[in-house]
C-alpha cells in the first residue's frame, strides 16, 4: 500500500477544507469579533490534518498490513483522545483570548473524565470524515494496483 501523500491527496484535502472551513465559520457571534471564529478554524484545520496525517499515513500502515487490527484501534483511540483534549483546551483558551490562563485551571481540567471522552468525541468528529476520505482512496488505488500486477502476470 502506497503511504506517500501523493498529488490527489492534495486536491482531496484541498477539497475537504474548502467545504469544511466555510461550515466552522456558521454559528458564531461575529458582533464579538473575528478573533474566536478564525482561532477555532485555525486550530480545527491543523488538528483535523495532524490527526489524519497520523491514522493515514502512520499507523494504518505500520498496524493493518500485520493484520494487528486491535493494536491500529488501541493507538488510534489513545491518539484521538489525546489529541482531542488538547485541542479542547485550545478552544477554551481561545476563548478567554489566551489571557487569565492558570496553570491550575488546566490541571484541574485535565482531572475531570468527561473532558478525556468529550476529547475522543471532538476529534472523532472533525478527523473522521478526512480519515475516512482518505483511507477509502488508499484502499481504491491499492485495488487499482492489484488488478494492475495481474494484468502484467497474464501478459508474461
Amino acid at each position: 500500500m502506497d503511504i506517500r501523500i501523493t498529488k490527489s491527496d492534495w486536491y482531496i484535502i484541498i477539497i475537504f477544507y474548502l467545504v469544511a472551513i466555510p461550515v466552522t465559520f456558521q454559528g458564531y457571534d461575529y458582533s464579538l469579533g473575528l478573533f474566536r471564529p478564525t482561532v477555532d478554524t485555525l486550530i480545527y484545520c491543523l488538528f483535523t490534518f495532524v490527526i489524519a496525517y497520523l491514522v493515514v499515513y502512520k499507523l494504518f500502515p505500520l498496524y493493518f498490513p500485520e493484520s494487528r487490527i486491535i493494536t491500529l484501534f488501541f493507538w488510534t483511540i489513545l491518539l484521538l483522545m489525546f489529541a482531542g483534549v488538547i485541542e479542547l483546551l485550545l478552544y477554551e483558551m481561545a476563548k478567554v483570548k489566551f489571557e487569565n490562563l492558570s496553570f491550575q485551571g488546566i490541571v484541574k481540567n485535565l482531572k475531570k473524565p468527561t473532558l478525556w471522552f468529550w476529547g475522543i468525541s471532538s476529534s472523532s468528529q472533525n478527523a473522521g470524515i478526512l480519515i475516512g476520505i482518505l483511507l477509502g482512496k488508499k484502499f481504491y488505488d491499492a485495488q487499482l494496483d492489484i488488478q494492475e500486477r495481474e494484468k502484467e502476470k497474464k501478459g508474461k
